[in-house]
């Protein structure tokens, strides 16, 4: 790359081009993406590139966000997983990093990447882990490489008449709701609002690249997850699970069916999401699904990322309190306070 070339913004428009025609673009660098976020939390959006000769050779999309009572800061992207700059070559991403790093925005205390591939060598240690499962070999290769407890609990769950379907229809979606209220109550944390969700559908299942898979047994829903597919690379971004089904192993049979139908679909990658590092349990799940683990980092190009700690009293306060109250205290929580949790 000739000079440092030139920060500039882009339009949606020249965005999703961009997106389209490089390779390591994921569902959370879409239009579709960036506009679901938009509508729903009224994030004002950053789409910044770097021109060399005017052509974008390194790119990124931000969000504008603030907690309640903090400081505003770009982040690419919240509620996203992870998502890396798209670029040319290493010299054009450490180009835009430097560039955007000087650039004055006002009101911007921090400028912070959550992703997989930092564009400089990491200086704490990772506070995610993504699983992925690369999918360019036989089913009977991938399968034969799970855990032997995967193997064990979907027969269990065959046995016990749980079924997957594949939908995409609104109802599915209201059924994946009522299971997600019921696991984000379960671990004391707010659930995304309802229209999140409604939004969700509209952009991305009813005419987009996404799915809902649902596990029942003799038509009553037992577990569901929600699959984003773009460009070779199939992502479970949500599951959810009525607790007192576990014992018949629905979310065992639901990632397994999930796999063998990303697979079948020609994809290349199969992506769990990330996982915070100290949730062993959940960790130790996606790890038996012949997953490679990736570090996830949260990259500060301007200021400091904060750290990840545990619960401070009031949230701890308000996980109890949503732990053993009705669902719908879960669900309004989230609606007033979880575009805040970025």
């Amino acid at each position: 790359m000739n000079g440092r070339g030139s920060l500039e913004r882009l339009t949606l428009d020249q965005w999703q081009a961009y997106v389209e025609g490089h390779g390591e673009a994921t569902i959370f660098h879409t239009r579709a993406w960036l506009d679901l976020l938009v509508e729903q939390y009224r994030f004002p959006l950053h789409l910044l590139a770097l021109k060399n000769s005017g052509e974008v050779v390194a790119a990124a999309p931000f969000l504008e966000t603030h907690r309640l009572f903090g400081p505003r800061k770009l982040v690419s992207l919240p509620f996203s997983d992870s998502i890396q700059l798209l670029s040319a070559s290493p010299s054009a991403a450490k180009a835009f990093r430097e560039r955007l790093a000087g650039e004055h925005i006002a009101g911007i205390e921090a400028i912070v990447m959550r992703t997989d591939k930092p564009i400089e060598p990491p200086r704490a240690p990772a506070p995610w882990v993504r699983h992925r499962v690369e999918l360019a070999r036989p089913v009977a290769e991938i399968q034969a490489a799970f855990h032997r407890s995967v193997h064990t609990n979907v027969r269990k769950a065959r046995r016990r008449g749980l079924s997957v379907a594949f939908r995409k229809d609104a109802d599915a979606m209201g059924i994946f709701y009522r299971l997600q209220l019921l696991t984000r109550r379960r671990l004391g944390v707010p659930n995304q609002p309802r229209r999140f969700f409604q939004r969700f559908y509209d952009a991305l299942i009813a005419t987009g690249p996404g799915r809902v898979a649902i596990v029942s047994r003799s038509g009553q829903p037992v577990a569901a997850g929600v699959l984003l597919s773009f460009n070779g690379t199939t992502v479970y971004k949500y599951a959810a699970a009525d607790p007192r089904t576990f014992g018949d192993r629905p979310t065992d049979l639901l990632a397994a069916t999930a796999i063998d139908s990303a697979t079948g679909a020609g994809e290349h990658t199969f992506d769990f999401g990330i996982t915070r590092a100290d949730q062993a349990g959940l960790l130790r799940f996606k790890d038996k699904f012949a997953t490679t683990r990736v570090d996830v980092f949260n990259e500060a190009i301007l200021g400091t990322p904060e750290p990840l700690t545990e619960l401070s009293p009031s949230m701890s306060v308000l996980s109890f309190a949503i732990r053993h109250s009705p669902m719908l205290i879960c669900q309004m929580v989230g609606d007033l306070f979880y575009r805040f949790s970025p």
